[in-house]
């Protein structure tokens, strides 16, 4: 042999394994993420946003593009095969009246929910997007929740803060100094929610100064759907 073939026949044997070793599937090792699979490899094509992987997931329902509730759901083999209940389909505001499904079984799979619309997962905000037609929807106010959706949430104090510290000395003499705090903290306790901002500040003269912009408490009222305020807040600019 030819010391040109045995060359070629060297670069050809390169090219061959170079081939097999880009030909590799691209794998995700789970061990990377909270609660891993396990450590097994997963296939990049198998973590995709319209066919999500099945299991438990916390997601944001959209109906018609708009924010619906935050639920549990659990994404089947067949995300089409994914099931809502009754109560929940009529939390998110579907009718449930023209359903084709059995009544007796509390899971209704989404195709059959959306009559003749459609899904999508969008798994990296962790969304579920149902587009249903407007026949089937009840109109709700945007921001409106059913109120056996509402949360007292639980007894808490929390408290953010934002302080900031001026100084400059001049050239000729003198300095300029000056101070501030921004306090937002609330306390929520047995149904009722405190809420207060305030501000001191602070300049070269003077002890300093604390003022108030809201503090008030409020209490959800399911029975009339609305909240109840009592103190000093900004009303929204719908009113007037």
């Amino acid at each position: 042999m030819s010391k040109i073939n045995s060359i070629t026949l060297a670069i050809l044997s390169v090219l061959a394994t170079s081939s097999s070793v880009w030909a590799e599937e691209e794998t995700f090792d789970t061990h990377f993420m909270i609660g891993g699979l396990n450590g097994e490899k997963i296939s990049r094509y198998l973590i995709d946003g319209d066919k999500p992987m099945p299991g438990m997931y916390e997601m944001d329902i959209y109906l018609n593009n708009q924010w619906r509730g935050h639920y549990d759901i659990n994404i089947k083999t067949d995300p089409d095969e994914t099931c809502l209940s009754w109560a929940q389909l009529q939390q998110i505001g579907i009718r449930t009246d023209g359903i084709k499904a059995d009544k007796s079984v509390d899971c209704v799979p989404l195709r059959s929910a959306v009559q003749g619309g459609n899904i999508g997962y969008d798994i990296g905000q962790f969304a579920l997007n149902l587009s249903v037609p407007q026949a089937f929807v009840n109109e709700y106010e945007p921001g409106y929740m059913p109120p056996e959706t509402w949360d007292r949430g639980i007894n808490a104090f929390y408290m953010a803060y934002y302080a900031s510290q001026y100084y400059s000395d001049y050239k000729h003499g003198g300095n300029d100094k000056s101070s501030y705090v921004n306090l937002n903290s609330g306390l929520n306790l047995l149904g009722w929610q405190l809420h207060s901002n305030a501000n001191y500040t602070k300049g070269n003269e003077g002890s300093g100064e604390w003022k108030s912009n809201t503090l008030y408490v409020e209490r959800g009222i399911p029975s009339i759907l609305g909240t109840l305020r009592v103190g000093d807040m900004y009303t929204g600019a719908d009113i007037f």
